[in-house]
């Protein structure tokens, strides 16, 4: 999945030049950061910015890609969370592991493009397992 979420961060950055944030992998308990714009990593202690990332974590892990009280709308693929200075966007790849990645408010691109640019990106790390 390394290589795939490499391949969205940089798909990202052609997108929404300077408006990804934070881009993190994680799969169960462990978690890597694969991308954080320095400005963000700036504006939090070490300590804070480990603790921003964990949170995506534990809002990505609340979003199982197989939810039985949905089934019949099939298996979710990204879940889009918009704030007033932030939008964050979660890949559930499995039961406990996906890519949350976090971008400006303003990015250029609309949701639906950024959802689907993900989910491209990361559907093709599928095919090549």
């Amino acid at each position: 999945m390394d290589d795939a979420v490499d391949a969205l961060v940089e798909r990202y950055q052609e997108l929404a030049p300077d408006c990804l944030r934070v881009a993190v992998r994680y799969e169960g308990d462990e978690h890597a950061v694969a991308f954080a714009r320095d400005d963000v990593v700036e504006m939090y202690s070490p300590e804070e910015f480990d603790a921003k990332v964990k949170q995506l974590v534990v809002e990505g892990l609340a979003d199982q890609p197989n939810q039985e009280q949905f089934r019949l709308y099939g298996e979710m693929n990204v879940v889009v969370r918009r704030f007033d200075n932030a939008v964050m966007v979660h890949f559930p790849r499995d039961e406990f592991a996906g890519v949350a990645v976090t971008f400006d408010r303003d990015a250029g691109p609309s949701l639906d493009t950024l959802a689907d640019v993900g989910i491209d990106v990361l559907s093709t790390d599928d095919t090549d397992q």
